[in-house]
């Protein structure tokens, strides 16, 4: 993400001195440099499902959005990154006179998020690349991209000179399948049965107290923020957002973005430090609390709140 939005930032530079100012001037003037940041950062998209989430228009809007803050001045910001946290550590541990003792467990937080992010990537680059083998060997036995990924890696081996089984296999998972994976193996029901087994389960859902007034979350990009709740979880939910609105969601996704940049505040249920939301609010500077587990279920649109993300708490008004 750092990486990414100094190339965004390079090519703004580069947009500037140039006067172009609209998404189609970027894309007609540095589509080779947009395919370049497409091909190396698209995984960060990656919806786990078929591509990236991104293309070039995206990194192209981004482009435009960077021409209206300080370009050199946030340039200087992210590669003096690292050193800027590292001073502010330091007056921290000995404003607060910390023993090495806790400034070992504040290290540890630090490399914990680190490193939960890390496999978090590298588990979505291995996906990401996987994909590719996975879709061609779908057209090797006639299946597309959809099906294809409804059929096991030992079936495709153990099938993969029968694709009239395979396809006929994909279709019925396709339409309704309840997979069962236990220490005893696998099970597969399908159609009515699948449906009736379902229906049978039993699921308990979390008693929530509708009434409360205050919500807790984890603060990932402190300060304050005041405003009316617009629940986006999708792209169509975004026509409803304003500038200044509390953007509310069960978590966020690159496609929400441009919600994202009107929100005067992000609260979602899920996350932790290194989530979309979290890494999005730090670079855009919006106060956001993520892992409330239930602020979905609490609020609805409309809704006035003040969030104090230096807290973590979502105050309704």
């Amino acid at each position: 993400s750092h990486d990414l939005e100094l190339n965004i930032l390079q090519l703004a530079k580069q947009a500037k001195e140039k006067n172009l100012k609209t998404v189609k001037d970027i894309l007609n003037n540095f589509k080779a440099k947009l395919e370049a940041i497409h091909k190396e950062f698209g995984v960060l998209s990656f919806d786990y499902n078929n591509d990236s989430t991104w293309n070039l228009e995206t990194y192209a809007e981004d482009v435009v959005n960077k021409l209206e803050i300080n370009i050199d001045k946030r340039i200087e910001y992210l590669n003096n990154y690292e050193n800027n946290v590292n001073t502010v550590f330091n007056n921290l541990v000995k404003e607060l006179n910390l023993t090495k003792e806790e400034i070992n467990i504040f290290k540890l937080v630090a490399d914990t998020g680190y490193y939960k992010w890390a496999r978090e990537y590298q588990f979505q680059e291995a996906v990401y690349k996987i994909n590719f083998i996975q879709n061609e060997l779908g057209k090797r036995i006639g299946l597309d991209e959809y099906e294809v990924k409804y059929i096991l890696v030992d079936e495709l081996k153990e099938k993969f000179n029968k694709p009239e089984e395979l396809k006929d296999l994909s279709t019925k998972r396709m339409d309704r399948c309840l997979f069962i994976a236990s220490d005893k193996g696998r099970e597969f029901y399908y159609a009515d049965q699948a449906e009736k087994m379902f229906t049978a389960m039993e699921f308990v859902e979390d008693k929530i107290d509708r009434n409360i007034k205050e919500v807790t979350g984890m603060p990932a990009k402190a300060g304050q923020a005041k405003g009316r709740v617009k629940i986006i979880d999708t792209v169509e939910d975004m026509v409803k957002m304003e500038q200044g609105d509390i953007l509310i969601s069960n978590a966020t996704n690159p496609d929400l973005m441009p919600a994202i940049r009107k929100a005067a505040a992000i609260v979602t249920n899920e996350g932790g430090i290194t989530c979309h939301a979290a890494i999005v609010s730090r670079e855009l500077n919006i106060p956001c609390i993520v892992g409330t587990k239930i602020i979905t279920e609490i609020l609805k649109d409309g809704d006035i709140v003040e969030v104090d993300a230096n807290q973590g708490i979502v105050k309704i008004l």
